[in-house]
């Protein structure tokens, strides 16, 4: 088989209106390795129209409404789906993209409950059908490099690991005072509550890719709070757990922190060095030793051994990687293991950790 140049990719959801399609199209664009060639990407008629004129796709190629999309991707074969819809309705999206037998790639989270998860699991293995779920905070470079670095420490020297996304859009105001409402669908909880669906399983995810997937939890305390401006809703949890390793964890994520946009952070202390990421500042981690010492590594220094590839490299050291670069990255991962499983011939580098439906399953598991 001919090596694949441009990878052809249909897009349901991810309107004009949401933050997530954005990103999304802006990162798929960046890789400079896909093209989008059709899609759906909102209920409403002016929104749909609007958002494929934005984002720049032939008006031949858009849907109105889920079955004409599936009756499109039919037709047309895309190389891959991409599924942007909320995630209350993934688990019946999903269902109907099954029938194609088309690859399919998922915005976080899976489903809204590890019933729901389990389902899509068994029926998108059973059909054989290629699954990616989109977890971009792993595509940041200094959480490689610091992958790459607690992967060389010594069997055992992992001693604690702590994590946060504290951020305040539960509870600030704007200008005036007034409370600005989140969606409808994030302003209620399911099986699983909606923060967990929106950040943590963003911190399981980053916990796997640090660790394996093989994590054992023997010991877990969970507390579920509100404390924000929307009454009866989850907005605030702390997650205590040990793994079967001994290796001790402390969760906290929340939405009703003032002072935090997204103070997505990162810590791992060993026994001889802890290892520090902080999402503000996504090209440094600080390093500190058993001997008092402390130093920075800046994407860019030459004693780095991940963050210093081409492909972590769009910009020079000082001029600072972001959100739409790491989702970027991912996506870059997701395109080399659809070459690899599709194309082998044509992909000889090592290929970066992906999540599929099994993985989300194991962090919806863990966070409910």
């Amino acid at each position: 088989m001919a090596l694949k140049e441009v990878i052809k990719v249909a897009i349901l959801g991810g309107g004009i209106n949401s933050a997530v399609g954005r990103a999304h199209i802006a990162a798929l664009r960046l890789t400079g390795r896909s093209e989008i060639v059709g899609g759906c990407f909102s209920r409403n008629s002016e929104l749909n129209e609007r958002s494929s004129v934005e984002y720049r796709i032939p008006d031949n190629s858009i849907t109105s409404c889920l079955t004409d999309f599936i009756d499109w991707c039919r037709a047309t074969q895309p190389d891959l789906i991409i599924l942007l819809t909320p995630t209350n309705l993934h688990y019946q999206h999903l269902i109907s993209i099954s029938e194609l037998n088309i690859p399919v790639v998922v915005e976080k989270a899976l489903a809204t409950s590890t019933a729901e998860a389990l389902d899509l699991v068994k029926m998108f293995e059973d059909k054989s059908i290629t699954q990616y779920v989109m977890f971009n905070y792993v595509g940041y470079p200094m959480l490689r490099e610091m992958k790459a670095m607690i992967g060389n420490w010594k069997r055992g020297q992992i001693k604690s690991i702590k994590m946060q996304m504290p951020q305040d859009s539960y509870i600030r105001v704007d200008k005036n005072g007034l409370f600005l409402y989140p969606q409808d669908w994030r302003m209620k909880d399911y099986a699983i509550p909606t923060i967990s669906l929106d950040l943590g399983v963003h911190l399981f995810s980053i916990l796997q890719y640090l660790l394996g997937d093989d994590i054992q939890f023997v010991k877990k305390v969970k507390t579920e709070n509100n404390l924000g401006r929307i009454p009866n809703i989850v907005d605030d949890i702390i997650i205590l757990g040990e793994s079967d390793s001994g290796i001790v964890f402390d969760f906290w994520y929340s939405k009703a922190a003032l002072g935090h946009k997204n103070g997505l952070s990162v810590q791992v202390y060993g026994f001889e060095q802890s290892i520090e990421w902080i999402q503000e500042y996504p090209d440094e981690l600080q390093v500190s030793g058993q001997f008092g010492d402390r130093s920075i590594l800046r994407r860019g220094d030459s004693l780095l051994t991940v963050a210093n590839q081409p492909r972590y490299t769009r910009f020079k050291g000082g001029h600072p990687t972001g959100f739409i670069e790491a989702m970027a990255n991912y996506y870059d991962d997701i395109f080399d293991d659809y070459l690899k499983v599709f194309q082998s011939e044509s992909i000889n580098q090592e290929i970066e950790k992906t999540f599929d439906f099994r993985l989300a399953y194991e962090g919806l598991t863990f966070l409910s």
